[in-house]
């Protein structure tokens, strides 16, 4: 699929039986339509489906608030802005823009996840707020987390890895040693980072023997299983070594 200079969220209503940082005062809108809707590799024409949110730059991930109307839109690439990023509140039925924070630096792969305990969305970036980062953009220690409300964004922690970070994930309870782990793929380091949810505490990091991408991770905060190369999951269950 090819985009000059927008990406597309889709947003399908399914009916079911039963139930650094700097904030934009006006945010873009964006749209309902597309000039270009996209081919797949038989050239075959994509006409989207449901209801569509199109924005100036990449998306780079999406996901639900606990607001079942709103939704966390990362986005990269912003035109005219290189390595500058972007994180939305979007009240997608209205397709109104709630709140806008601006990232310096390169947003995670779909590096974005909604908290359910504390409705704050936690953003994986390589942070480029540092003025030695800034000045180099290389370092061993760009990968950090952000933790965003819909009023403002913090540094959850940084340097966890080199230049390149994927989907975070969280769990939902405190687990044996009084921490809900947050697992971050250091996607270059071959690594998945364990960070305290909390504290932004490193606590410790476990190879993967090859590129991750995705991680998820049980509610109870012991097994957490990454998305590689290669298949493998991380025990959680015992106390890191020192």
């Amino acid at each position: 699929m090819t985009r000059a200079y927008a990406a597309s969220l889709i947003l399908f209503a399914i009916l079911l039986c039963g139930p650094a940082l700097s904030q934009t005062p006006s945010p873009e809108k964006p749209q309902r339509s597309s000039s270009d809707s996209g081919v797949v590799p038989t050239r075959q024409t994509i006409t989207p489906a449901g209801v569509l949110s199109s924005f100036r730059g990449r998306v780079y991930g999406a996901a639900f608030s606990w607001q079942a109307d709103h939704l966390w839109v990362l986005l990269g690439r912003i035109p005219n802005k290189r390595n500058t990023g972007k994180l939305l509140r979007l009240d997608w039925a209205r397709n109104r823009v709630v709140s806008e924070h601006e990232l310096k630096g390169a947003p995670g792969m779909q590096g974005i996840l909604a908290d359910p305990v504390t409705d704050r969305a936690i953003a994986s970036a390589m942070d480029l707020t540092e003025p030695a980062i800034a000045a180099s953009e290389k370092t061993d220690l760009a990968v950090a987390l952000l933790s965003a409300s819909r009023d403002e964004v913090q540094v959850l922690t940084r340097g966890l890895g080199s230049s390149l970070a994927g989907a975070p994930a969280l769990a939902l309870r405190k687990n044996a040693h009084g921490i809900r782990p947050l697992i971050v793929p250091l996607t270059t380091d071959n690594r998945l980072a364990v960070v305290d949810s909390e504290t932004g505490r490193l606590i410790t990091k476990v190879p993967t023997g090859i590129a991750p991408f995705g991680a998820v991770i049980n509610q109870a905060g012991t097994i957490a299983v990454s998305a590689t190369w290669a298949d493998g999951y991380l025990p959680l269950g015992r106390p890191p070594e020192n």
